[in-house]
């Protein structure tokens, strides 16, 4: 994370619904010295869950926030700005970093269909409880981790294991640190 100015610290902010009859309130957290910058903006919450300029849907908040505290590094449209906590609206700095569509696929959490497990990466099966976890490397090379367990809860610990040591720092987790 680059280093904020001192007189920067964490805020919320509401913001619209890009919908006018959704009056549901929407809170953003970002740093004062980003919000102070960007703040000319018409930002409103889109129906993909982030925040970005109204009519834009191009220019979002967290893509030129983070451009505005990495000024030396030129946004090319095949970099991603990520969220670590997969929480579209916190766009603090500590939560964005630079990534491919490979690290944000790999930083991707658990899919909001109905499973067998609450847990990233465990699906039941006739021997108990699977952990399974697999990623492709840019040279077409697959790799995947499986491991039956007893139990739901181990067999959450060896996934988070498995995506360590396949997703590094975008592992999504069962049990974050």
């Amino acid at each position: 994370a680059p280093s904020l100015p001192n007189s920067s610290m964490h805020i919320t902010v509401r913001v619209p619904h890009c919908d006018p009859r959704v009056i549901t309130p929407i809170f953003m957290m970002c740093d004062s010295f980003c919000w102070h910058q960007l703040s000319q903006y018409d930002w409103v919450f889109g129906d993909q869950g982030y925040v970005h300029i109204r009519g834009n849907y191009c220019r979002s908040f967290h893509r030129m926030a983070f451009a505005a505290l990495h000024p030396d590094i030129t946004l090319h449209p095949k970099l991603l700005v990520d969220h670590i906590s997969q929480q579209k609206l916190d766009c603090r700095a500590i939560n964005l970093r630079l990534t491919d569509s490979r690290g944000n696929s790999q930083n991707r959490g658990k899919r909001r269909t109905p499973t067998s497990s609450e847990y990233l990466h465990v699906h039941a099966c006739p021997r108990g409880w699977r952990a399974e976890v697999q990623t492709t490397t840019p040279d077409g090379v697959r790799h995947r981790r499986v491991s039956y367990h007893p139990d739901e809860i181990g067999a959450a610990r060896a996934a988070d294991q498995f995506a360590r040591e396949l997703h590094g720092e975008f592992a999504s987790l069962n049990f974050p640190p």
